[in-house]
C-alpha cells in the first residue's frame, strides 16, 4: 500500500501532531539506513535518538555516568553502530518492505485499545503491520523489601499456534514464607488472539491521549520495565525500556512511556486470575522462551533474569540445565577483575565494573546452587568445576576485603576493619571502637575521613556520622566529653579544604551544622559559592541550599564554622 505513508503523513491523531506520534509499526522507515551511515564517534546521540524514536528500538545509548572511559565509549558507540547496520541488513529492510505492503486496519483490536484508553473512537483509524510470526516480552518490577514483585510476561505466536506465560517472583508463593516464583498459563489462547492483542498493544500507544481519567497505575513503588518483540527469525522490532505506568501519552519520554503503558494494557485485561493455570509441571515447550530470556540478556543487566534460574532449577530438564550453564558462563566472564568493556554494556545502557563484579559474585553462587538441584533431580553427576569455581570467587573476595582494608591508612585503617567485622550486627563492636575514638580523638583520623568522605558508598560518611552525632542511637554510647567533642569538630573544620577538593564540601558542613544544632554559611565551594541552611525541626532537622550571594573563603568558612560551634556551646 503506497498510499500507507502519505496517508499517515496528513492524519492528526489525539491532538498531537501526527508526525510525532508515528513509530515502531506506524511509522516508514525509509530514512533509517541514512541515519544509521550518520552514526560516527563525534555524532551518534542525535542518530540515535531518531533511529529509536522512529522504530521504537533500541541497540545502545549513550552513557550517563562514568563508567566507560573515552576511549570505551567510542567503541561502544561504534559497535552501536554495527549493531544497527547488522539489524537493517537481517531485518529493517524486509520489515520495511512488508509494512508497505501489508499494514490493515483491525477494528476489534482497535476497540479493545479504546476502550481501555477511554478515549472516543477515531474516525479514520491507521492501518497496523505485525509480522506473522512473534514472540513478545515484558518485563515489570515494582516495590522494595517485602513488597516486591518481578514478573516477565511472554507471548509466542507461531504459525498455527499461540502461548501466553507469565513468571511472577514475590514472597509466599507456593506456601513458601521466601522468595519463590510462580509459572502460569493464559487458558484458551489462539493466534487470533494473540495477533488481535499485538495490534491493539500498537492502537494503545498510537492512540494514547495527553490526559486521562485514570492517569496511572496503583501501587507503584520504583517501577520499571522492558519490552522486546521479535519475528520468527528473532529479528529484533521492539526492544525498550521504560517508565511511566500511565494511560497518557508522555511528551517527555514518549518511547519510554510505551513500555510501561503496554504493561499497563496486559496487566488491566488479564487481571482475572481465573484464566491462568499455575504449571506445576512446565514442558520443554513452554520453557523455551525462557530459555531464549536468558541466552538474549547479560547477567548484571537484567534484573529478572534471578527468577528464570530459579523457575529452571525448581522444574527444568536437560535443556534447561544447558540454558543454566550457559548463563553461569556469562555470569563468569562477568566478575573477572579485568573484563572486558562490552560486558559492561548492553542496549539500554552501561554498568560500572565494580557494580557489575560485585552483584554477579552473589547471583553467580545462586546459580551454581540451582544448577547443583537441577543435576541431583535429574540423576546426573554434580558439577564440581562449577563448585570449585564458587570457592576461588569467595577467596578472592576475602583477598580483595583485606587489600582494600589495608588501603586506609592508620588509625583510618582499624576503624574501617572494625566497622566491615562479619559478626557484628548488634554493632558492639563498632559501638566499642567509636566509644574509645570519643574518649581520646585523634585529630589524624578525622583528616583521614574527611580525605575519604566521598569513597562513592558512603561508608566514610556513616562512620564519620556515628562518630560525631550516633544520629537514633544507632549505637550504644557514651556522650561526647566538652574538650574531646571540640578537637574532633575542630579537626573536621581544619579538613575543610580536603572536603572541597573532594567535591564533599556541602555534606561536610551539614554533619558540622548538626553538631552546632543549626545554623547557616555561605562557603565558596570553588562553583560560585553554596549556601547552606540547617534548622532544628522536632527530632530532625530541613536542609536549605542554594546559591551563595556573600560566599566566604575556606580560611573564613572556618573560622565562622569554629564561632557557630562555640556559640551553640554556650546555649
Amino acid at each position: 500500500m503506497k498510499w500507507t505513508v502519505v496517508f499517515l503523513m496528513l492524519l492528526g491523531v489525539g491532538g498531537v501532531n501526527a508526525e510525532e506520534r508515528l513509530d515502531g509499526h506506524f511509522a516508514s522507515w525509509d530514512e533509517v539506513p541514512e541515519i544509521i551511515e550518520s552514526i560516527t564517534v563525534e555524532n551518534y546521540r542525535e542518530p540515535l535518538d531518531k533511529l529509536k524514536k522512529m522504530t521504537n528500538i533500541q541497540l545502545g545509548t549513550v552513557q550517563v555516568s562514568l563508567c566507560l572511559d573515552e576511549k570505551e565509549h567510542d567503541l561502544y558507540m561504534l559497535k552501536t553502530k554495527a549493531d544497527w547496520q547488522s539489524w537493517w541488513k537481517t531485518t529493517g529492510e524486509s520489515v520495511s518492505e512488508a509494512k508497505k505492503r501489508n499494514a490493515a486496519v483491525d477494528e476489534k483490536a482497535l476497540k479493545i485499545a479504546l476502550e481501555f484508553l477511554e478515549v472516543k473512537p477515531v474516525e479514520k483509524a491507521l492501518p497496523v503491520w505485525i509480522p506473522k510470526t512473534w514472540s513478545l516480552n515484558i518485563t515489570f518490577t515494582n516495590g522494595d523489601y517485602g513488597g516486591r514483585v518481578k514478573e516477565i510476561w511472554m507471548i509466542e505466536r507461531v504459525e498455527k499456534a499461540a502461548r501466553f506465560t507469565r513468571l511472577k517472583g514475590s514472597y509466599g508463593h507456593s506456601g513458601m514464607s521466601g522468595w519463590g516464583v510462580k509459572f502460569e498459563k493464559l487458558e484458551f489462547f489462539t493466534p487470533t488472539q494473540a495477533d488481535q492483542l499485538l495490534r491493539a498493544i500498537c492502537y494503545v500507544n498510537q492512540y494514547a491521549p495527553k490526559t486521562a481519567q485514570e492517569e496511572e497505575m496503583k501501587g507503584l513503588y520504583y517501577a520499571g520495565a522492558t519490552m522486546s518483540l521479535r519475528n520468527g527469525e528473532k529479528g529484533i522490532l521492539w526492544n525498550l525500556d521504560g517508565l511511566g505506568f500511565s494511560k497518557s501519552y508522555s511528551a517527555m519520554f514518549p518511547r519510554r512511556a510505551n513500555v510501561g503503558r503496554s504493561y499497563y494494557f496486559l496487566h488491566s485485561r488479564f487481571k482475572d486470575t481465573r484464566n491462568w493455570k499455575e504449571l506445576i509441571k512446565p514442558s520443554s515447550e513452554d520453557f523455551a522462551p525462557y530459555r531464549r530470556f536468558l541466552s538474549d540478556n547479560k547477567p548484571y543487566l537484567c534484573s529478572v533474569a534471578s527468577e528464570v534460574v530459579l523457575l529452571f532449577g525448581d522444574k527444568g530438564g536437560e535443556l534447561e540445565l544447558e540454558a543454566l550453564k550457559h548463563w553461569a558462563g556469562k555470569q563468569k566472564e562477568a566478575i573477572k577483575p579485568d573484563m572486558d568493556w562490552q560486558v559492561c554494556c548492553d542496549y539500554f545502557g552501561t554498568g560500572a565494573r565494580v557494580n557489575i563484579r560485585n552483584f554477579t559474585r552473589l547471583s553467580f553462587e545462586g546459580t551454581v546452587k540451582e544448577i547443583i538441584k537441577l543435576e541431583k533431580r535429574l540423576g546426573l553427576e554434580v558439577s564440581a568445576n562449577l563448585q570449585l569455581d564458587v570457592m576461588a570467587v569467595k577467596e578472592l573476595e576475602k583477598k580483595e576485603e583485606e587489600a582494600d582494608i589495608m588501603r586506609h591508612p592508620q588509625p583510618l585503617r582499624d576503624l574501617v576493619r572494625t566497622d566491615r567485622l562479619p559478626n557484628d550486627s548488634d554493632l558492639k563492636h563498632l559501638s566499642k571502637a567509636v566509644d574509645a575514638i570519643r574518649k581520646n580523638p585523634d585529630p589524624k583520623l578525622f583528616r583521614q575521613l574527611v580525605v575519604e568522605l566521598d569513597d562513592g558508598t558512603l561508608a566514610m560518611r556513616s562512620l564519620l556520622t556515628h562518630i560525631l552525632l550516633n544520629e537514633h542511637d544507632i549505637l550504644d554510647l557514651e556522650p561526647w566529653g566538652v574538650k574531646e567533642e571540640q578537637i574532633a569538630v575542630f579537626a573536621c573544620i581544619d579538613a575543610l579544604p580536603q572536603a572541597k577538593a573532594n567535591g564533599e564540601i556541602d555534606d561536610l558542613v551539614v554533619l558540622i551544622l548538626k553538631v552546632c544544632k543549626g545554623g547557616k554559611i555561605e562557603v565558596d565551594d570553588g562553583n560560585g559559592g553554596s549556601s547552606i541552611e540547617l534548622k532544628l525541626e522536632g527530632n530532625g532537622y530541613s536542609e536549605i541550599h542554594s546559591g551563595a550571594t556573600q560566599p566566604l573563603r575556606i580560611k573564613d568558612a572556618q573560622k565562622e564554622l569554629k564561632r557557630l560551634y562555640l556559640e551553640s556551646k554556650k546555649k
